[in-house]
């Protein structure tokens, strides 16, 4: 299930609602073309059972995000996360504190380096992903449901990405390899 969310108030209960977890799956999304920095149009979050949209277009008081993604007691999932550290930097001031990037624990643990969110969901997971709406114009409103359903589906597997790869990290014993790996990212 994913929640659109599209004004400050409903913002503000996101963050209110997601203040207590341990654990955020993130994704954004934007536009990078004729423009030296991306223009941020949409972030997704999840807490492993729901997803929410936030329509970044339409609010203008990232206060209750940037507080809750700040937060250095709550974890951020991210896959290939430097861009969108950058976006979310340079585009409304956030800057994460303690962050799992599923893409560096997959080369730490050998299961591949560099290797794009769908391959890994498809080899961790055995679901396959359409990833058609990767280039799509986020900024046009409204989003298609295509483009909808593709974001939703960038933090839905998260979590359990998360999940199989800290065991991978602890079984290897590399899990301090990854730490000093993540350091580096922001």
């Amino acid at each position: 299930m994913s929640i659109w969310i599209n004004n400050n108030n409903e913002l503000q209960r996101v963050c209110e609602q997601l203040a207590d977890s341990n654990l955020i799956a993130l994704d954004t999304e934007f536009i990078r073309t004729d423009t030296y920095y991306p223009k941020i149009a949409l972030i997704q979050l999840s807490d492993g059972e729901t997803i929410w949209l936030i329509d970044v277009l339409a609010i203008d008081n990232f206060l209750p995000l940037k507080n809750l993604l700040e937060n250095p007691d709550i974890c951020l999932i991210f896959h290939a996360c430097a861009e969108d550290l950058e976006v979310l930097d340079h585009a409304i001031n956030i800057q994460p504190t303690q962050i799992f990037d599923t893409q560096v624990a997959a080369g730490i643990v050998n299961i591949g380096y560099c290797m794009g969110y769908a391959r890994l969901v498809d080899s961790l997971l055995d679901i396959q992903l359409d990833k058609q709406e990767t280039r799509s114009n986020w900024l046009a409103r409204p989003l298609t449901q295509r483009q909808l359903d593709y974001a939703a589906v960038d933090v839905l597997h998260l979590h359990n990405l998360h999940s199989i790869l800290v065991e991978m990290l602890d079984q290897q014993d590399r899990f301090a390899w990854f730490e000093e790996e993540t350091k580096g990212l922001f």
